[in-house]
């Protein structure tokens, strides 16, 4: 268990600082590409106000444009992974204080028709456990639904979950997304499964547990930790194989060094056109006669303001 555990734990701050140095990133080359295609409007405003040849290569003119719209459509992904990052705490924290009355200790009575058991909460998750789970298992079942819940808690599970969605939502589309963060619920599954059996000395519990409720229908909060059944979990507790964690972090590197490598090549090309006196080169453009051809010639030996 703790080899998975601490697996988990890896993978997710590896996972976090990814995003973390991605953004870092982002907004350093956005801020290059958007001051490189204001110098190419300034350019061209310059060239069509004094009746001057516009001298700069299509292909250029071309690259900056297309890094443009890459950076309007990042932006745009940013900005919807933070509006539903913000709006999946607001229903969260809503479905808390609606339940809030209903705990009974160690867990919280969910009154609902269904089948489900999971984690809830950021900071001070809770455990739900609806009244057909309860009422239908056995005590040995229960007991390790519970105790299989009891570990996402306090691992923080939901607030990690919740957390890697919204730097999978921020990263640009990739191969291979979907298998290297769904690797984060597998891990911490199986980590929670193994941490049951571990307090109940057996895994059969557990497996009849997950054969019953394989059936029900996943509810609908999606940062919660469910108690849903899983292939890898049951191949994982009977012993017949476990993650490749080999193949997990060789392709989690993999993804570092292509970003690294893309992030280091954006930010110190040439490719785009710069400026040290971006705002003087705007202002001159439009208040003086002077055109931006010399405006250029003067300000080069100029520091900046």
């Amino acid at each position: 268990m703790k080899k998975y555990l601490l697996a988990k734990n890896t993978l997710f701050t590896l996972l976090f600082l990814l995003g973390l140095g991605y953004l870092f990133g982002f907004f350093v080359i956005s801020d290059r590409i958007l001051r490189s295609n204001l110098m190419y409007f300034i350019t061209l405003a310059d060239s069509l106000k004094n009746h001057l040849p516009f001298n700069l290569s299509f292909i250029s003119v071309l690259f900056n444009f297309l890094s443009l719209l890459a950076v309007l459509y990042l932006s745009c992904r940013l900005i919807r992974a933070v509006f539903c990052f913000f709006l999946e705490v607001f229903h969260t924290r809503r479905f808390l204080q609606k339940h809030s009355s209903l705990s009974s200790g160690s867990y919280t009575v969910l009154p609902s028709s269904r089948l489900e058991a999971f984690t809830l909460g950021f900071l001070y998750p809770q455990v739900f456990v609806s009244t057909p789970t309860i009422d239908t298992f056995s005590s040995d079942e229960l007991a390790s639904i519970l105790y299989h819940e009891e570990l996402h808690r306090q691992e923080l599970d939901p607030l990690k979950k919740i957390l890697l969605k919204l730097v999978n939502s921020v990263l640009p589309p990739f191969f291979g997304s979907g298998w290297l963060f769904g690797h984060f619920d597998t891990l911490s599954e199986i980590s929670a499964d193994l941490y049951a059996a571990s307090r109940l000395g057996t895994n059969k519990p557990l497996i009849s547990a997950l054969v019953a409720i394989q059936s029900a229908a996943v509810p609908e909060y999606a940062v919660a930790s469910h108690f849903s059944a899983q292939h890898e979990r049951f191949a994982a507790l009977v012993g017949r194989s476990r993650p490749n964690l080999f193949a997990l972090f060789t392709g989690l590197g993999g993804l570092v060094v292509i970003l690294f490598f893309a992030l280091t090549t954006l930010s110190t090309t040439s490719a785009f056109y710069d400026c040290r006196h971006l705002s003087r080169c705007w202002q001159t453009l439009f208040t003086s006669q002077t055109t931006h051809t010399q405006v250029m010639d003067r300000l080069s030996s100029t520091p900046c303001l």
